[in-house]
């Protein structure tokens, strides 16, 4: 084989390998931004539905947004499980204040960087699930009409946890 047809190829393989490269970056990217996506989604429903609370009311809120969304009951993503609901025309969201008319920005600079950091331990698994599987909760101060439905598991902050559909 002539050195040239041996350049030929080794030119085409590095060519061959930028492009592998430059498709890798992409779907990287895509990737870091959609985590980034999910971990906001999740920071956002942690900061409303349990700003205020202690560490542990704040991670079983998280938990149960995160075993929705590994769930086959619910969407198969974390903003699709937080903003559940919002399609529908005259029907109720899963999280109220995705659906409340004001501003979804964080007010408290504070709570939300705890509830970012919170998103992010349970999103990546390193926090035990407090809630053991639990898909459902409401406030100690809401007695909604589903709730007579499921089986109650536990107490935790400011809400009430539920990790079996039916009761029988």
């Amino acid at each position: 084989m002539s050195i040239e047809i041996k350049r030929a190829g080794f030119v085409m393989l590095q060519r061959v390998a930028i492009i592998l490269a430059m498709v890798m970056v992409v779907f990287v990217n895509d990737a870091l931004a959609k985590t980034n996506d999910e971990l906001t989604c999740l920071a956002l429903n942690v900061y409303h539905e349990a700003r205020g609370e202690d560490h542990e009311g704040m991670r079983a809120v998280a938990h149960v947004t995160v075993n929705r969304f590994r769930s086959k009951r619910f969407p198969n993503t974390v903003c699709g499980v937080v903003r559940q609901g919002a399609q529908r025309r005259g029907g109720s969201c899963q999280f109220s204040w995705w659906c409340d008319g004001k501003s979804d920005h964080p007010r408290d600079r504070d709570a939300w960087g705890v509830a970012q950091h919170v998103a992010y331990d349970v999103f990546m698994g390193a926090d035990e699930d407090l809630t053991k599987g639990s898909l459902w909760y409401h406030t100690h101060w809401t007695r909604p009409v589903w709730r007579t439905r499921l089986v109650k598991f536990a107490s935790i902050g400011d809400h009430v946890f539920y990790n079996k559909q039916w009761k029988w």
